[in-house]
């Protein structure tokens, strides 16, 4: 063969080597494209799930607030009866012992001492 030929037939070769090259390359352009394109989408998907949940949570948060204050009123009502009772507490344990020392009390007998005998 010529050689003219065969060069000829290197430079088709690689010419449809480079436009199969680039065919794919277009086909992946295309895809990353698409995909670009969903990235964002995602994105705003992304952010709007985000603002959902910033919501909830603020709105969980105010829940909270609420309940905590219900919750320190209700301890402070427990706490005026813990110290009303204590208070009754302590006075019927006060009336307990004065009761207990008036009844020892009334247990002894008053005794008088006899004067002293003298011997004979």
């Amino acid at each position: 063969m010529n050689p003219k030929v065969i060069k000829n037939k290197e430079i088709t070769n690689n010419f449809k080597s480079i436009l199969e090259l680039k065919d794919t390359s277009n086909q992946i352009t295309n895809q990353d494209k698409d995909e670009y394109k969903k990235i964002p989408s995602n994105l705003k998907l992304i952010l709007e799930v985000q603002k959902v949940n910033q919501r909830d949570t603020q709105l969980d948060f105010i829940e909270l607030a609420k309940q905590n204050n219900e919750l320190i009123e209700l301890n402070k009502k427990l706490n005026r009866k813990l110290d009303t009772t204590l208070e009754e507490l302590n006075r019927l344990k006060k009336e307990r012992e004065e009761k207990a020392l008036r009844k020892e009390k009334e247990a002894r007998p008053n005794r008088k001492r006899l004067p002293k005998r003298h011997d004979i």
